[in-house]
């Protein structure tokens, strides 16, 4: 598997004195192949013969849209195992930080299959936070976001200090499905974590925040954290030897 190119004279292989040459998509790209074949450090699962293309791009144009502010991803995730696999999810671990890391809330717009952060208040870097140093976006914070283009985002979870971080496989699969790592389910309201509601929320903070009544995390009496989502799509069915894309 390699990088994409025109195959000038058809031979399968790349070489510039037949007149192959890569194909490149925007004015900056970035294409790279990883696999799990290494240790699993973070869940000490077991590998599960996936190998992931990734083509990452963006544009130079300067028409004051939001082109120049806007990075492209595209994964080829590939089944190269001889195992097919059913109620698989695919999903993002995303530190979505603005500047000082510890003054952010996040979002989700589900009908537009994104997420997003956006700064506690007018200005980047509180007191009392632990970005001393750090260089911020003072009086003028953007807002981040993330669009799957051509999947449904189908769960988003926020990282929870009070619930922990998941440590084996099962407590993984589990924030993949928006399910907190002790198997409690992501339910409306607060911080997500209510044990007992039997209000399911497949989407963490769904409301506008400008809405004092939604769901919204800046009308939960948060305050300081550093905030990680992990956002999915699935479940889906993944056949040996096929290959699954998403942008």
């Amino acid at each position: 598997y390699t990088a994409p190119f025109v195959d000038f004279n058809q031979d399968g292989e790349y070489n510039v004195y037949d007149g192959d040459y890569p194909v490149l998509k925007g004015d900056r790209m970035l294409w790279w192949v990883i696999n799990d074949l290494t240790p699993h450090l973070e869940s000490n699962g077991e590998p599960f013969g996936i190998e992931v293309a990734v083509c990452l791009y963006g544009y130079d144009c300067q028409n004051g849209d939001l082109m120049p502010t806007s990075i492209f991803v595209e994964y080829s995730v590939m089944n190269r195992s001889d195992k097919s696999y059913n109620e698989v999810y695919l999903g993002y671990f995303t530190d979505l930080d603005i500047g000082c890391s510890d003054d952010d809330f996040v979002g989700t717009l589900h009908d537009q299959y994104s997420y997003f952060a956006y700064n506690i208040d007018a200005t980047d870097g509180l007191p009392g936070s632990s970005c001393a140093g750090v260089k911020t976006y003072a009086d003028e914070p953007p807002i981040q976001s993330v669009t799957f283009l051509d999947r449904s985002l189908d769960g988003t979870i926020a990282t929870l200090r009070a619930v922990g971080y998941p440590q084996v496989p099962l407590s993984f699969y589990r924030f993949l499905q928006a399910i907190w790592p002790n198997g409690v389910p992501q339910t409306t309201g607060g911080d997500g974590y209510n044990p007992g509601s039997a209000n399911i929320a497949p989407h963490a903070y769904p409301g506008n925040p400008s809405d004092p009544a939604s769901w919204a995390q800046c009308n939960t009496g948060a305050w300081l954290a550093d905030r990680r989502v992990i956002a999915s799509h699935g479940p889906f069915d993944f056949p040996a030897g096929d290959t699954f894309s998403i942008r």
